[in-house]
């Protein structure tokens, strides 16, 4: 009983038991399972925005708030104007048009700061 005491004491196999019962834990397998199957419904949200884009006869605009990786979602947007917004924590090259938060974003766009939405340059 003393090795086994002395042995969780060793940061690594502390970290492995607490680890192994962690994913092992029945709520936490649960949560995986139901994440999965969400990730496998469809239609995808890609796929409802293209469709939506499709129904409109002029041109279309689109704008993206939280893009993240853009090869998840907006890089797959069939629109003739896209713009994202992201501040770009997930990426050191952030090819977002707008590299601020959402709320900036917002504010600015209020405050007639950013003025290419309405097709006029910044």
């Amino acid at each position: 009983m003393k090795i086994k005491k002395l042995l969780m004491n060793v940061k690594p196999i502390k970290f492995y038991v607490k680890g192994k019962k962690f994913l092992n834990d029945t709520h936490y397998l649960d949560v995986q399972r139901k994440n999965q199957e969400e990730i496998s419904k469809g239609p995808s949200r890609t796929e409802i925005i293209n469709f939506l884009l499709s129904l409109k006869k002029e041109d279309t605009n689109y704008l993206e708030i939280g893009v993240r990786n853009p090869e998840d979602n907006y890089n797959h947007i069939k629109a003739d104007t896209k713009y994202s917004v992201d501040p770009g924590f997930e990426f050191k090259e952030n090819p977002v048009d707008f590299q601020m938060t959402s709320d900036e974003f917002f504010q600015r766009l209020s405050a007639n700061e950013i003025y290419c939405l309405y097709g006029i340059s910044k």
